[in-house]
Parts: structure tokens; C-alpha cells; sequence
């Protein structure tokens, strides 16, 4: 296996990658950016991205789910 990232990078990419998410249409997209700013490649931060790739997948989702529910409940105080 190789070691050429250290486990703080790798999870500096996830966090980066995770935030980098919602301001990109893909999750390609969003993999391209974040692994251009950090100098690697974007198959590499993909590969690490298919263990964590759900778990962004879930947190984008309950991220949209809780806007909706603020918005509505805004918009219902009106």
C-alpha cells in the first residue's frame, strides 16, 4: 500500500472536499478543485473519496434538508 500521504493530508483533502461539495454540480467537480489546490491527483482524492464519498452524500442531504425545514418555518411566521 502506499504511504504517500499522510493521514492528516488525507484528511485534510475529506474536509476540503466536503466543503468544497456544495459550491460544485458533481462530486467530480468538487474532487478536481479540492485536489488541484492540494497538488495531487484527482483519482487519488476520488479513491479516498469512495469511503467517504456516502458519508458526503448524507451530509448534503441533511444539509438540504434542514434549509427546507428553516425555510418553511420562516416563511410560515410570515
Amino acid at each position: 500500500m502506499n504511504r504517500k500521504y499522510s493521514p492528516e493530508m488525507r484528511e485534510r483533502a475529506s474536509r476540503m472536499l466536503a466543503e468544497s461539495r456544495p459550491d460544485h454540480p458533481t462530486m467530480m467537480r468538487a474532487i478536481r478543485h479540492a485536489a488541484g489546490l492540494l497538488g495531487m491527483s484527482p483519482e487519488t482524492l476520488r479513491l479516498w473519496g469512495g469511503t467517504a464519498g456516502n458519508w458526503f452524500t448524507i451530509l448534503s442531504a441533511a444539509y438540504s434538508a434542514v434549509v427546507s425545514i428553516i425555510m418553511i418555518h420562516s416563511i410560515s411566521k410570515m
